[in-house]
């Protein structure tokens, strides 16, 4: 029942093949022992995502951002809504000066360009 409802949700896996990755991503959290019983727990599960997050520096299931991705995804779906976040992501990381932004290689009409769509999405940079 569980995967049915979440189809379409993005998935991240983790895979420890080997005793040595095993011991690797695990020393930190000091489990039990290095076999299922130690390692399979709710706990080890969520400190291994907790890392991973992290690493990516992602904060999964904030509101404010399936908000703001829905909101771009319907007014420009497809591609140009992808772009969108992309270049969303790179205003948050970069600043949101064209300047900085050229050093990306993106070019000032593309920074008017996208401003003016997120606008449109009630967007404002």
């Amino acid at each position: 029942m569980a995967l049915i409802e979440a189809a379409g949700i993005l998935r991240f896996e983790i895979c420890l093949k080997n005793r040595r990755t095993v011991v690797q991503r695990t020393k930190h959290l000091h489990p039990a022992s290095l076999n299922a019983d130690g390692l399979l727990t709710q706990s080890t599960s969520d400190q291994m995502f907790d890392d991973l997050f992290h690493s990516l520096d992602w904060q999964p299931g904030g509101s404010e951002c399936i908000g703001t991705i829905d909101s771009i995804m319907q007014v420009y779906p497809g591609t140009t809504g992808l772009a969108l976040l992309g270049y969303l992501q790179a205003i948050e990381h970069y600043g949101g000066s064209p300047v900085r932004l050229a050093l990306l290689g993106i070019r000032k009409a593309t920074y008017y360009r996208n401003k003016r769509r997120l606008k449109d999405c009630g967007i404002i940079i």
